[in-house]
Formats: C-alpha cells, sequence, structure tokens
C-alpha cells in the first residue's frame, strides 16, 4: 500500500513541473515582440522576462521618467522603436522606468 501511494506522489510531483513550465507567464500576453519570441524561442522569452525583472527590480523605487517631466517618456525615439513601445505594453512600462536598459533589451530581441 505505501508503495502505491509513493508511485502516485512521484507521478504528481514529476508533472506539476512539467504543466507550470507549459503555462507562459501573464506578462507576455498583449506584447506582440514577446509572443512572437515565446513562438520562436521560449527560453529567450524567459530571459527577456528574468532581464524585466532585474530592470523593474533596480528602478522600484524611481517614479516614471514622464511623470518627473510632465512628458510621455517617450521623446526622442526612432519610429521603429516608437512602435514597438506602441505595441507592447510591458516594454512601454520600463522604458518610463530605465529607458537605456529597455532599449537595449529591445535592440537584443529584436536583434538589430
Amino acid at each position: 500500500m505505501r508503495t502505491h501511494w509513493l508511485a502516485i506522489a512521484l507521478t504528481v510531483g514529476l508533472s506539476v513541473p512539467a504543466l507550470a513550465a507549459d503555462v507562459p507567464d501573464p506578462r507576455i500576453e498583449g506584447n506582440p515582440l514577446l509572443e512572437e519570441l515565446l513562438k520562436s524561442d521560449p527560453d529567450a522569452a524567459q530571459r527577456v522576462l528574468d532581464e524585466i525583472d532585474a530592470i523593474e527590480a533596480a528602478n522600484e523605487n524611481r517614479l516614471p521618467k514622464g511623470e518627473l517631466r510632465g512628458g510621455t517618456g517617450e521623446e526622442g525615439v526612432d519610429a521603429e522603436t516608437q512602435t514597438i513601445l506602441d505595441q507592447n505594453p510591458l516594454f512601454q512600462d520600463l522604458y518610463a522606468r530605465d529607458r537605456g536598459a529597455t532599449l537595449k533589451l529591445i535592440k537584443l530581441v529584436t536583434g538589430e
């Protein structure tokens, strides 16, 4: 009887991480740049999300730059980057906190 429960526990224990790995991070939804990256390279998408977490943690006490200056915080970017920011709210929010880090991350993701 003990081996039966042990077998069930091991089966459930091994399948839970597998199920969790199949569920994408909810931040990806509504961010086409990350949605495409998830389709082509899930590991890269996770690395980008980890980098986003690191940028947010480093800037958690800073007000978004646009709020400080009364602007949108998106002045001075090229048209392609502006389109990415407009279509990807996660990157737009991150850009408001740390422009330089966000631009580097966008370049990394887009391959530019």
